[in-house]
């Protein structure tokens, strides 16, 4: 029997699985676990990772949402194996923007990211914040 992506979370995080209050479905791949706390976390099933997350994204410096930009961006590209030479031939971005924004120097405007969300077949809500009021779809 195949091992469900909270399987993994409790195997790989057993403290916070058990001081988890609220788990969330966030894609595919991702868990969005609220803790007895009140913090939050985000855990990658692929990278077996967990990432604090802030309360909300008000409290987000524009640097800490580059970062957070860039990480997801990184990600979906790897999870549908999409080079940034590929992605920039879909989006008509440069290779060079591209990078800029993989490595949080830069965030893209609303057209560009539209765009990169189109070519990766994702929401912009997967590029820009995992979000624990939005239900797994």
């Amino acid at each position: 029997m195949a091992k469900t992506i909270y399987d993994n979370f409790n195997e790989y995080f057993p403290y916070e699985a058990q001081n988890a209050s609220e788990i969330v479905g966030n894609g595919s791949w991702e868990l969005l676990i609220k803790l007895k706390d009140g913090s939050r976390v985000l855990y990658d099933d692929i990278d077996k990772t967990i990432t604090r997350l802030p309360q909300n994204s008000n409290n987000m410096t524009e640097e800490d949402f580059k970062i957070e930009f860039g990480k997801r961006l990184r990600k979906l590209m790897s999870r549908k194996r999409i080079t940034q030479k590929q992605l920039s031939d879909k989006t008509e971005i440069s290779q060079s923007l591209i990078s800029l924004y993989m490595c949080g120097d830069k965030l893209p405007n609303f057209y560009k990211a539209d765009r990169i969300a189109k070519a990766l077949r994702c929401s912009m809500d997967d590029l820009v914040y995992a979000d624990f009021n939005r239900k797994e779809k």
